[in-house]
């Protein structure tokens, strides 16, 4: 799903029509959230189980993959 997103970068920096540095910034944030992420998913999963966890996440990546390509400004 990362690869799928990450190959329509340039085409999505063009529509928004946002600079390197404000494109670097939204990148910025999708690592500090996957920092962020990590370990919620770790007490999640030794809460409630794996199988639960990854289809809870699987569930909310195929939802949530195709909304930069809706971004047409620097905050979408």
């Amino acid at each position: 799903m990362v690869g799928t997103w990450a190959a329509r970068v340039p085409a999505l920096q063009d529509r928004a029509g946002v600079s390197t540095t404000t494109l670097g910034l939204a990148l910025a944030g999708l690592a500090a959230g996957a920092l962020v992420a990590m370990p919620i998913s770790g007490w999640r999963t030794a809460r409630v189980g794996s199988r639960r966890t990854t289809l809870v996440c699987a569930t909310g990546l195929v939802i949530a993959l195709p909304l930069p390509a809706l971004a047409t400004a620097p905050p979408g």
